[in-house]
């Protein structure tokens, strides 16, 4: 969760949609974060076994270790903040595997 207003990122695992519900639970925090809101940022998280890293703009600015899940999915919820999302990727460890093997072709979509 980024709040320009204060220069921070969170990084944060919740329970249900609602982040007020119970169960949420604040995991990292960066301070200091150079928000300019008119140029484009990029925002990275790597989750490798229990090890999560978050980088902002090719910087790390978190790295926890969380052994709640071993899987999940993202989501990209802003509330009511107008926002523009571009260049999404989720990549799984068996992607990596089948994209670094010289052995298997690999077609994609065109």
């Amino acid at each position: 969760m980024a709040l320009p207003g204060t220069g921070e990122i969170w990084l944060a695992r919740a329970t249900a949609w609602d982040i007020a519900s119970p169960g949420f639970t604040q995991l990292g925090i960066a301070t200091r974060i150079p928000f300019d809101t008119g140029a484009f940022h990029a925002l990275r998280v790597i989750f490798t076994g229990s090890v999560i890293e978050v980088f902002y703009d090719g910087r790390l600015v978190i790295l926890v270790t969380d052994m709640a899940y071993r899987s999940g999915v993202i989501a990209l919820d802003v509330s009511n903040q107008p926002i523009d999302f571009d260049d999404v990727t989720v990549t799984t460890y068996n992607d990596m595997k089948l994209l670094s093997s010289p052995s298997t072709p690999v077609c994609l979509p065109t």
